[in-house]
């Protein structure tokens, strides 16, 4: 027997490139796997999965115009809420009607209504300014529903309407005297002024400007604008959410890569990574709407101006009233002195029995028995009503917005 051929051959080893391809497909068949398993993940956190719709949330996290962005309540130091010396504060935005250099973006400045060129009122125009908060706000930007009423009223057929909006969210008497002020002297011209107002006045300065110390009639979060610069415990709460952001705004653009954004680990990961954030930056915006001085750190006469007194809740809620009045008095003389028609509307509010119509659903969305804004609207729009009544009698004209007692909504039993 030849002894070569009684030796058994062995196998040749596979070969480097055999090894390669086979670790390229466990990779690929692990990585397939954990796609399965994320995708599972996120339908039970989400509901649902789209590639497109988790981008355009990152979109929004990371975009110019968000990235400067805060809460309401001028929490954020760089809010959209700027202070500002005459009015309290006014909405930062980009005037629309600017070109910019490079035909795209803006500076930074903060831009409204103010640095606009203002219109010259003639015989083919007329001009409008909406004095209130974010209602009347509303009201006159919302699909241009004003604008195209007042195209209806007979003295101003054919003649272009054209609306100067300065209602802000947020804003209360005085602020609306104060900005129809200001204007003025910066020397826009009107033919019309409508201010629609009265829940902010009622609902603000008990909730939030007294439990700070706040004079009632400062503007809305006065104290974060200003205390909060001055204040070593807010500065150091203001950076926490600060470097929460930068995190959230970094995550962002890096799960934004033409590789991840389409992995849907990687969107799993990135979600849960964001909130997270979220969660930080919820819970530094609590820490600073519920934050107490310390006696040891007393607040400063800038951010809460001179004290104020008051006996009992009616008193407090006629002083209020009586300031909302006046000023629209004030508005009204002013616009009478200077030819300028003027209406004053009293704005409705779904926790004032008889205000204005509600359908179950939005009685689920829009009513709480709980909430403080509302508890306040109930006690004090009252004495709004009868304030207003006085305005009539004076020859304003002044008239409240809720329905008729009678008015059942579409749909509604009763």
């Amino acid at each position: 027997m030849n002894s070569e051929a009684a030796v058994k051959k062995t196998p040749a080893a596979p070969s480097f490139r055999k090894k390669l391809l086979f670790s390229f497909l466990l990779l690929l068949l692990m990585y397939g796997f954990a796609e399965l398993i994320s995708y599972g993940t996120f339908r039970i956190l989400s509901g649902k999965f789209s590639f497109s719709e988790i981008q355009a949330q990152r979109n929004g996290i990371t975009s110019p115009e968000t990235t400067n962005t805060g809460g309401n309540y001028g929490i954020n130091r760089n809010n959209w809420n700027v202070i500002h010396p005459y009015l309290g504060f006014i909405t930062e935005g980009i005037d629309p009607n600017r070109v910019c250099e490079d035909g795209q973006n803006c500076d930074r400045r903060a831009r409204s209504y103010e640095d606009m060129p203002f219109v010259e009122s003639n015989d083919n125009n007329v001009i409008v300014g909406v004095l209130g908060g974010s209602f009347a706000h509303g009201v006159s930007t919302t699909s241009n529903i004003l604008q195209h009423a007042l195209t209806k009223v007979p003295q101003y057929k054919g003649k272009e309407i054209i609306m100067i909006h300065m209602a802000v969210g947020g804003y209360k008497q005085p602020q609306q005297l104060m900005k129809f002020n200001y204007f003025l002297a910066l020397g826009a011209q009107f033919d019309v002024i409508i201010n629609i107002d009265g829940f902010n006045e009622i609902a603000i300065p008990g909730t939030e400007n007294l439990p700070k110390g706040v004079h009632p009639l400062y503007p809305r979060s006065w104290y974060y604008f200003v205390d909060g610069a001055l204040n070593d415990d807010m500065l150091s709460l203001y950076g926490i959410r600060a470097y929460a952001k930068k995190q959230q705004v970094q995550y962002a653009a890096f799960f934004s890569s033409p590789f991840i954004r389409y992995s849907v680990t990687g969107n799993l990961l990135w979600k849960l990574i964001n909130r997270n954030i979220i969660s930080k930056i919820s819970h530094a915006d609590v820490s600073l709407i519920e934050y107490k001085e310390s006696d040891a750190n007393k607040r400063r006469y800038v951010a809460t101006g001179p004290d104020y007194t008051f006996t009992s809740s009616k008193h407090f809620y006629q002083d209020m009233a009586e300031v909302w009045a006046r000023s629209s008095a004030l508005i009204y003389n002013q616009c009478l002195e200077l030819g300028i028609e003027y209406y004053h509307f009293l704005q409705p509010n779904q926790h004032v029995k008889g205000s204005k119509p509600m359908f179950e659903k939005e009685k689920a969305i829009a009513f709480s028995d709980r909430s403080l804004y509302g508890k306040a609207a109930t006690e004090g729009y009252p004495y709004l009503i009868e304030r207003g009544k006085k305005l009539k009698t004076e020859g304003i004209p002044y008239y409240d917005l809720k329905f008729p007692r009678n008015y059942v909504a579409p749909g509604e039993n009763s």
